[in-house]
């Protein structure tokens, strides 16, 4: 029988898995773990020195980047950023920009504002903007703005209107009667 986990540092990683039946120990990863959940729960030591894996940190705040290497994992924090940046490059929710439906006009010019919540720096390329705006424009009928909200500051940006003109804008939209608006949260 084919035994999971049987290096020394591989026990002590994962001393409820290590020289258990692989087979059991990979059914009940498969069950229970999604591919990002399971390398932030899996991705051993031994896999990231033979994988050769490592880490580029680059914040606008420093004046460097940093590199985390397969030397340093022998700190927990190192093995928990290299699983970490690993485990983000397969997580949907990290690949996906979240927009979502903030505002809606019923009473007056009807416009649906959209708003992009900024997550790690992410940004929007304004021509998947412009399409994705057109299309909720043909979806909705009438006027569709996004909004970017980054650092609980929120400004207008884009703007498609019924006609399907697309603009790029700052500030906020012009005044409008609070009773006219409705605010989803």
């Amino acid at each position: 029988m084919w035994k999971f986990f049987t290096a020394e540092e591989d026990k002590k990683y994962f001393p409820q898995i290590a020289g258990s039946d692989w087979l059991k120990a990979v059914k009940f990863a498969a069950k229970n773990f999604k591919n990002e959940s399971f390398i932030r729960q899996y991705l051993s030591p031994s896999v990231i020195r033979d994988m050769g894996l490592w880490v580029l940190t680059n914040d606008p705040a420093k004046d460097y980047y940093e590199v985390i290497a397969m030397q340093d994992i022998t700190r927990e924090s190192a093995l928990q950023t290299i699983r970490d940046a690993t485990a983000d490059t397969f997580d949907a929710n990290l690949q996906t920009p979240h927009i979502e439906v903030t505002e809606v006009d019923l009473r007056g010019d009807r416009m649906m504002t959209l708003t992009f919540t900024s997550f790690r720096g992410q940004e929007l390329d304004e021509r998947v903007v412009q399409l994705m705006l057109e299309h909720v424009l043909n979806l909705w009928e009438f006027p569709v703005g996004l909004a970017v909200k980054e650092d609980d500051l929120m400004e207008m940006v884009w703007y498609i209107d019924q006609d399907g003109n697309f603009d790029q804008c700052t500030g906020e939209p012009e005044d409008e009667e609070e009773s006219s608006i409705i605010v989803l949260r």
